[in-house]
């Protein structure tokens, strides 16, 4: 082995390499990570491998392999030692900044064995792990620091401590292996590249335990904390991550009936027990209405089931769904099963096809109104999407308030204007 000298890398492919790298990690964003811990702090021992670089003959150490030759040929390359460190912060959605610190003595360069010189290194980094609530969570990383391979102050080279420091962009991969919700392995290997002269090219493999402080999704909702306003109770990202055991479109903490299918107006509660509100659909539902038969409070349960029952096979058959006031998330398991008996009967008459119309109540300005009854529209014909119908079978329309089905003296008046009717044509 001999020592040549100091030579500059090339780092045309170093670049390149390190710009996929960063837009990977930028670019994929894993949504449904149901837990992760807010720091992590890592550490244990580490193995420095300078021969399948692909460094040149020009380099400091040569003849060394190419990229990845021998990669595994630990009893003539890889120089175990310690300690690594690193201490993490989360920031969003798997991805997480950090530092770093390994020490270590080289004593095998390309088999020879004859030598001690001490390796320093130190990094700052952007991972990104991935299936954080798995038990395997695999991650990549991109770091740039220094490192250093002692030469000069303890190697016996004459060397100055700045002539064997170098600045590195460190590109690696790995996996935790969680044994716990806090606790776990790593395992991680990185391709630490010197951007100066004074620096050398090698692989650093480390091995260590972690441990994770805090939890950044306490009710393991998928909606971190700072950004989740029941953070101890499992909710929707509609719903800020507060949940809603009624399914009326009040979350829990505000409803006054958190059980019972209720409205806004009067604090989560039924009104009165002429008007049935069950899962998000009101039950007098219209059907067969060719001649526009008005709703009343005479109408039986016997005959709301009925109605209920299936979709009429007439032309002019109409359907409606209610919506929570200010809101055009379709709610209730009534509501679903009505939409999947729309396209039962849109496969069975091919020849028709079905409009949409979106309503409001009066509640709020004019311009508000319209884009509700817009999205209440939309977010049915997306869902029939969804389930198969094809989409030039679908038409939409949003009225407001201009199309009240009564007149709004009263909160019973004004959920019942809260809906979209389905027709068919």
């Amino acid at each position: 082995m001999k020592v040549k000298g100091i030579k500059k890398h090339n780092c045309s492919n170093i670049n390149f390499y390190s710009i996929c790298l960063l837009l990977l990690l930028v670019s994929y964003n894993l949504t449904a990570q149901k837990y992760e811990n807010k720091w992590v702090i890592s550490f244990g021992i580490n193995a420095v491998d300078l021969f399948p670089t692909g460094t040149k003959e020009s380099a400091q150490y040569e003849p060394q392999g190419k990229l990845f030759e021998d990669f595994f040929n630990i009893s003539d390359h890889w120089n175990f030692g310690g300690p690594s460190f690193s201490i993490s912060r989360l920031i969003f959605s798997g991805f997480s900044i950090g530092a770093e610190m390994s020490l270590n003595n080289i004593k095998k360069i390309n088999g020879h064995d004859n030598i001690d010189y001490p390796y320093y290194a130190g990094n700052i980094y952007l991972k990104k792990i991935f299936n954080s609530n798995k038990r395997l969570r695999p991650f990549i990383k991109l770091g740039y620091g220094i490192s250093g391979i002692d030469r000069g102050l303890f190697g016996g080279g004459g060397l100055m401590f700045s002539q064997y420091f170098s600045e590195t962009i460190d590109q690696g991969l790995g996996i935790q292996i969680a044994l716990s919700k806090n606790l776990g392995f790593e395992i991680s290997s990185s391709l630490n590249i010197a951007t100066e002269k004074t620096g050398i090219n090698h692989f650093k493999h480390q091995f260590g335990l972690y441990f994770g402080l805090g939890r950044n999704d306490r009710d393991n909702d998928g909606i971190i904390n700072r950004k989740d306003k029941c953070p101890d109770a499992s909710g929707t990202l509609e719903l800020f991550g507060c949940p809603d055991s009624d399914g009326d479109g009040i979350i829990d903490i505000e409803d006054a009936c958190p059980n019972e299918f209720g409205t806004i107006e009067n604090n989560g509660c039924i009104i009165s027990n002429n008007t049935n509100i069950d899962s998000g659909i009101i039950s007098d539902t219209i059907s067969s209405v060719s001649s526009k038969t008005e709703i009343t409070e005479k109408n039986t349960e016997q005959d709301v089931q009925e109605n209920n029952s299936k979709i009429k096979e007439d032309q002019s058959s109409e359907l409606v769904i209610y919506f929570p006031a200010s809101k055009s998330i379709i709610l209730g398991k009534k509501a679903y099963d009505m939409l999947l008996e729309i396209r039962n009967f849109l496969d069975s008459n091919l020849e028709k096809y079905v409009v949409i119309e979106g309503h409001s109540s009066s509640d709020g300005n004019k311009e508000f109104n319209q884009f509700l009854s817009e999205k209440r529209a939309e977010s049915v014909k997306d869902y029939l999407i969804n389930i198969g119908i094809p989409a030039n079978r679908i038409k939409t329309k949003g009225y407001g308030s201009d199309k009240p089905l009564f007149v709004e003296n009263s909160f019973e008046n004004r959920i019942l204007n809260r809906r979209v009717e389905v027709r068919f044509e």
